[in-house]
């Protein structure tokens, strides 16, 4: 184990960028969402979160992680909203059939 007791402290400038790096190399992304008060009951519903922990981003994002790790989103086609079908390569050409 390395002793990095005697490394000067990163600044936090720095040290985003370090955590940027390190999620990009294990393929993550960071995104900022915004759940409605019906999305957290949902969560609580489900068990995924107490209801004690409705207002802690922490145990949101953990609970939203719980979710979508039971839900995975591995859809080769799916349809967005406006029932446009996409791929994982953007919008696909119009068929007159939606296939999913």
């Amino acid at each position: 184990m390395t002793d990095v007791a005697h490394l000067p402290r990163l600044s936090s400038a720095a040290e985003r960028v370090r955590l940027y790096r390190e999620r990009r190399r294990r393929g993550l992304s960071c995104v900022k969402v915004q759940l409605r008060r019906s999305e957290v009951d949902g969560l609580i519903a489900c068990k995924l979160l107490e209801p004690t922990e409705r207002e802690d981003r922490r145990a949101l994002a953990a609970a939203l992680h719980r979710y979508l790790d039971a839900n995975p989103i591995a859809a080769r086609h799916m349809v967005t909203r406006n029932d446009e079908r996409v791929t994982r390569h953007g919008r696909a050409r119009e068929t007159g059939q939606q296939q999913l």
